[in-house]
């Protein structure tokens, strides 16, 4: 099964198992590979506003990073990301892209 979640109420509703891609921009971050931070909704290709909703992603060796770097990852920055929805609700990424300095945030 695979969904693209484009903004806050389509990712409430996608089940654990389906693939998913958000936008957020980072909280908070942890080196051993955990994200957190609010979703973002696309109001064009350059620009995005925030939401209510929270987002928790994870990445590891296998993560393919785009656009940037693993020292990208930080609170602050806004990434793209594609992964699959856990039981817990967080994502396992398979790709973040990292548009910090592409987007702007409203």
């Amino acid at each position: 099964m695979s969904a693209a979640a484009s903004d806050e109420e389509q990712f409430a509703h996608t089940a654990p198992g389906t693939n998913t891609k958000i936008v957020v921009e980072i909280a908070e971050s942890a080196p051993e590979g955990t994200a957190k931070g609010k979703i973002l909704q696309e109001k064009t290709k350059e620009l995005y506003t925030r939401t209510t909703s929270s987002a928790t992603f994870d990445w590891d060796a296998r993560t393919k990073i785009v656009m940037g770097k693993e020292a990208d990852i930080h609170p602050g920055a806004v990434v793209h990301v594609t992964g699959t929805v856990r039981n817990d609700r967080a994502i396992q990424a398979e790709q973040v892209v990292i548009l910090t300095g592409y987007v702007k945030v409203q």
